[in-house]
């Protein structure tokens, strides 16, 4: 219960970094120039680096042995999830050039929400 609460706790988080950075720029306290500059700094500077941090602070080598277990859980997550937008990609009759980038797209969504706090 406790990794429940702590993965809710991360994806609320990033929700409400969300939330503040949209309407913050509908006041019109940031211009264009800035908004993309913000963001590619944050994606390829403060994220990575917070990530890499992280990683050595919190993550012990006898967790990985704890963790593996979960696994199994985790690709047959993913395989739902592939096999989910492959239906949806089929009901909404996506043209052939962007069925692969539609079910990434779903998957990954999914990935980055959920998978990474």
């Amino acid at each position: 219960m406790n990794v429940f609460v702590t993965s809710i706790q991360s994806v609320l988080a990033i929700l409400i970094m969300i939330a503040i950075g949209y309407f913050t720029q509908g006041l019109g306290w940031f211009d264009e120039k800035f908004s993309g500059s913000i963001s590619k700094l944050i994606m390829k500077v403060a994220l990575p680096a917070s990530i890499f941090m992280a990683m050595m602070k919190y993550f012990k080598p006898d967790q990985l042995a704890k963790l593996s277990s979960g696994l199994v859980y985790t690709i047959i997550s993913i395989l739902v999830g592939y096999v989910v937008s492959w239906l949806e990609m089929k009901a909404f009759k996506v043209p052939r050039g962007r069925r692969g980038l539609m079910m990434t797209a779903i998957n990954g969504a999914n990935t980055v929400f959920i998978g990474m706090p």
